[in-house]
């Protein structure tokens, strides 16, 4: 029994290894299916992403064909791009025909004794090791394709900035088109103006002239930056013409204007012979002697302006010489502007003075009323305050006024100065009315306070002498004395005749009054001390005496029990002796809780 389990178990012990090394082969088996998988997908995954960057690249030999056209027209176009553009499109080439290579290569397994053949990752017998090699060349072909496709994207952009410039150039070429249009049509106006136009028209013949050639050339972009100072080249022309045109209108109108203000200013200067009459008759000279002095000057003018008009004209109609002919024309204008103001200050004056007749009157007696209500002030203030300066300001006052009517009186009057006397007049006045309403409200401010200030003071002597009335007892002399000098200062008070000095004074009785108030409160404190130190000596006293009373009584009371009671045996102790006897007994030391 023993040898046959022996065998059972050989027999099952190898059983179980063959077991284990099949399942570890099926294992092993299932991973390299997996891994084959996986690098099968790995090269569906690479073909597919390079198949989608080579549908945007377009490498179709239309496409390719189309490029190189672009390039070699761009690049004629703009030589100075031309190797940008061809080092694009070599970049682009190259990199198409290294991703057909890669893609040719990862098309056929690694090369082995006989001719390849074609494979593709769809075959899905093939070793994992062919579609490891199949993804490597497909990721290779796709970076080939991404380079072509950037190596596109740059000839593009390069492109586009070429033709970016060719529209500019367009669009400046309608420019200049425009623009000599319209200096064409500006020159005809000159030359039916009058104006010699041979030089615009030869600067016109340069620009087209060169405009042409310009537009003829191959190499567009290599003009663009010509073209541009061409077309600012026309603006200095455009600006002349414009100012040509400017400065004929101006003249065409500015001279005729200005022949119709001289005219217009002859027939005020006509005008003003009356105007000037009125003023030396009706006003004194001061009054007008400058604006009339002034509008004699205005003849002159009017004559220069006169010449000058006639040479704007004769510079402009006759020779076309419009600067000489502005600047004529601006010196009239300002003789013109000159004159005006002239007689436009006379005729200002007589308004003006129109105006002072009529208010002369009425600033006069507008000073009168002033100077009489101030003099009523004074008057009625007189027994209040010193009233003279104040009348005196109202008497000047009315001595200016008086000047200021016989002025008015004269013949001519001036109106001005009458106005300008009666006004001061006024202002005096006035001003003494406010200055004396100002002294009054001061003085009665002054007697107020020195009302309230002699009532204080008597308030004060009255409390003085009510505290010294009560406390009369402890009240000293010097307190006395300084409530009669208290008395006596109010009574002088009350006889000032100056109101500043009645002031002075009861402030004065009011500082006594309190001052003896003081004292005669600090002799009341000192007699209360002294009493009270007397009250409590004799109350000292009093326990002294009380206390040498109750001593003497109880020393006689224990000399008494001492005598009374018996000796003690001489057989008792000392002990026995000394603590014996009444006084320990009736409540001494010994027998104390």
């Amino acid at each position: 029994m023993p040898g046959i389990l022996s065998i059972v178990v050989f027999v099952l012990a190898v059983l179980g290894v063959c077991v284990w090394f099949s399942m570890k082969k099926r294992r092993k088996m299932a991973e390299l299916e997996e891994a084959r998988l996986a690098a099968r997908q790995k090269a569906l995954d690479a073909r597919k992403e390079f198949r989608a960057v080579m549908s945007d690249v377009g490498v179709d030999p239309e496409c390719m064909a189309a490029l190189k056209a672009k390039v070699a027209e761009y690049a004629r176009m703009d030589p100075g791009r031309a190797d940008d553009l061809g080092e694009a499109l070599d970049d682009a080439i190259g990199a198409l025909d290294n991703a057909e290579g890669y893609e040719g290569l990862a098309t056929k397994p690694t090369p082995g004794p006989t001719e390849p053949t074609l494979v593709s990752p769809d075959d899905a017998n093939l070793a994992e090791s062919v579609y490891n090699q199949m993804a490597w060349y497909y990721y290779q072909a796709k970076e080939s394709a991404r380079k072509a496709k950037n190596a596109v994207e740059d000839i593009d952009i390069i492109c586009d900035e070429i033709q970016g410039v060719i529209d500019g150039i367009d669009s400046t070429v309608v420019r200049c088109d425009m623009q000599l249009e319209t200096i064409g049509e500006k020159i005809e106006k000159l030359r039916e103006l009058g104006f010699v136009i041979d030089d615009e028209n030869q600067q016109i013949l340069v620009v087209k002239t060169r405009l042409t050639e310009l537009m003829a050339a191959e190499r567009v972009v290599l003009v663009a930056r010509e073209l541009e100072q061409l077309e600012k080249s026309l603006n200095p022309l455009l600006d002349s013409i414009d100012q040509k045109l400017s400065d004929h209108q101006e003249l065409t109108t500015g001279i005729p204007e200005a022949q119709e203000d001289l005219k217009a200013l002859r027939l005020l200067r006509a005008e003003m012979g009356g105007v000037i009459e009125d003023l030396t008759v009706n006003h004194a000279k001061s009054s007008w002697k400058t604006q009339v002095e002034n509008a004699q000057d205005v003849d002159s003018l009017l004559s220069e302006a006169e010449a000058t008009i006639g040479a704007a004209k004769g510079a402009f109609t006759e020779r076309l010489e419009l600067n000489s002919a502005l600047g004529a024309l601006g010196s009239a204008r300002r003789e013109l502007s000159e004159a005006e103001e002239l007689l436009r200050a006379v005729t200002l004056r007589r308004e003006e003075l129109r105006l002072m007749v009529d208010r002369a009157p009425a600033t006069i007696e507008t000073a009168k009323a002033a100077i009489a209500v101030a003099k009523a002030y004074c008057n009625q203030n007189v027994s209040a305050v010193d009233v003279e300066p104040y009348y005196s300001d109202a008497n000047l006052a009315e001595d200016i006024l008086a000047d200021a009517e016989a002025k008015l009186r004269a013949n001519p009057p001036n109106y001005e100065e009458v106005i300008a006397k009666a006004e001061k007049a006024e202002e005096m006045a006035r001003g003494a009315s406010a200055r004396c309403k100002e002294a009054v409200a001061e003085a009665e401010a002054l007697r107020q306070e020195v009302a309230d200030a002699l009532k204080q003071a008597a308030d004060g002597i009255e409390e003085a002498q009510t505290y010294m009335g009560r406390h009369s007892g402890d009240i000293k002399p010097p307190a006395r004395r300084k409530l009669e000098d208290a008395m006596a200062e109010l009574d002088a008070a009350e006889k000032a005749d100056r109101d500043d000095e009645r002031l002075i004074l009861a402030r004065r009785v009011y500082t006594l009054a309190d001052a003896a108030l003081v004292i005669a409160k600090g002799n009341v404190r000192d007699a209360e001390h002294e009493r009270e130190r007397q009250e409590r000596e004799e109350r000292e006293r009093r326990r002294a005496e009380e206390q040498r009373r109750a001593n003497a009584a109880m020393g006689f009371g224990m000399a008494a029990g001492m005598l009374s009671r018996p000796r003690p045996s001489a057989s008792k102790s000392p002990a026995r002796r000394t603590g014996g006897g009444g006084f320990t007994r009736g409540g001494g030391v010994g027998r104390r809780k």
